[in-house]
């Protein structure tokens, strides 16, 4: 029943979006003792450990794919994403962060641009200079020392890479079914990032290990639920209910760490939520193509 898709689809991605949240808390609780490298490598090494019996249960037809190509693109736009977001909640607060994460729909229609030569609209270029005035917005004076200025400037990086891993998950997702795909990722990502991880490598306490492996879990439900709601529907319906995590980050990051929830931060994140409401109204594809669109 498409209603009963569609519902199941927004409940899902919902569900993944603040499980993201409390991957950014963990993030931020063990910076200082875990290096970047350290969280990106042992978050895909234990979501493999994860993954792997799912897929033994259903026999070694499941491993078979005939998009290992496709598979490994994303899995190095991924690390590339999750290496930026993961410096960038760790160094500024936990809504800011999330905010700079929620702007990956608005470069999606740049991506598309680029890769598939489908050029955008004058609403969807407006939509995206919408979403940086948020962000302008948003920036304390604070944000804008030079540490500040550079998590944000990886923050932003870090969307666009995890944009262009979105559009290779729409490819993927007409042949691949979600465990698959997430575990194709984090299987490449292991391996693309156990060199940078040796090469920072830091002693870490046996407390940190077990905050690395809820990370990991943490990220890899995530990671599947919205994987899993891109399958139940198009992208173009269910996308906007992604800014969910916004208010909720907000919120924790006020009740853990004493972050202030500003003005400006309402402010600019309704401009962002506004921008991406019409990203994904005008990037809606036509009806015979939205059976293509999964992902």
């Amino acid at each position: 029943m498409p209603q009963d898709r569609f519902l199941r689809g927004v409940t899902f991605i919902i569900l993944g979006e603040c499980f993201f949240v409390l991957t950014g808390m963990v993030v931020k609780h063990i910076s200082l003792e875990a290096h970047v490298w350290q969280m990106v490598f042992f978050r895909n090494l234990f979501g493999l450990a994860f993954l792997t019996p799912l897929l033994l249960r259903s026999g070694r037809s499941a491993f078979k794919t005939q998009r290992l190509s496709l598979h490994f693109l994303r899995a190095a736009l991924g690390v590339a994403a999750f290496s930026c977001l993961i410096y960038t909640f760790a160094s500024i607060r936990l809504a800011e962060a999330t905010m700079l994460k929620l702007m990956l729909p608005l470069f999606i229609p740049v991506i598309a641009w680029v890769w598939l030569r489908e050029r955008p609209t004058p609403i969807l270029a407006f939509s995206l200079g919408l979403g940086f005035l948020g962000v302008l917005i948003i920036l304390q004076p604070d944000s804008l020392a030079a540490a500040g200025r550079l998590a944000i400037l990886t923050g932003l990086c870090g969307a666009l890479f995890a944009a262009g891993a979105k559009v290779v998950i729409g490819r993927l997702g007409a042949t691949e079914p979600s465990v698959r795909i997430v575990f194709y990722f984090n299987l490449f990502s292991t391996l693309l990032s156990c060199i940078p991880m040796f090469w920072y490598w830091r002693a870490l306490e046996p407390v940190t290990l077990l905050w690395l492996f809820l990370f990991a879990i943490l990220a890899t439900i995530g990671q599947l639920s919205t994987t899993h709601a891109y399958t139940l529907a198009s992208p173009g319906k269910i996308g906007l209910y992604s800014y969910a995590s916004l208010p909720i980050a907000g919120l924790l990051g006020w009740l853990i760490w004493s972050e202030e929830i500003y003005l400006e931060l309402w402010i600019g994140s309704g401009l962002i939520i506004l921008a991406g409401a019409l990203t994904f109204f005008y990037s809606r594809p036509r009806k015979p193509e939205i059976a293509t669109a999964k992902g």
